[in-house]
């Protein structure tokens, strides 16, 4: 986190990226400042036009990665990864976003 104007501010997510395999995909990323949170919450949408981004985990601060075991085969999602701070509420700007195929990375 970075304190600006007695804000405190979230960073960023980065490099966000996703592997499929068999019954799930995996996606891995990277911290983009070692800051204090709570945790990750994970997004995720089909990757077709006008899709809309919707919760379907959350992990804690120190893992950098999430398995998804309810991807359906031969579907296309795309993933995007915001750190969150309980303590105050505050959720960070969006990671990019990673789009995968179940079966192979787009």
């Amino acid at each position: 986190m970075m304190r600006i104007a007695g804000k405190t501010l979230l960073v960023w997510v980065m490099a966000l990226s996703g592997i499929a395999h068999a019954a799930t995909i995996h996606m891995v990323w990277e911290d983009g400042v070692n800051t204090t949170h709570s945790g990750y919450i994970i997004e995720r949408r089909l990757n077709s036009a006008g899709a809309m981004f919707a919760e379907v985990g959350q992990v804690g601060a120190a893992v950098l990665e999430y398995m998804d075991s309810t991807a359906s085969d031969g579907t296309s999602y795309c993933y995007r990864v915001m750190a969150f701070q309980v303590s105050d509420g505050m959720v960070g700007p969006p990671s990019n976003e990673a789009c995968v195929l179940h079966g192979r990375c787009l």
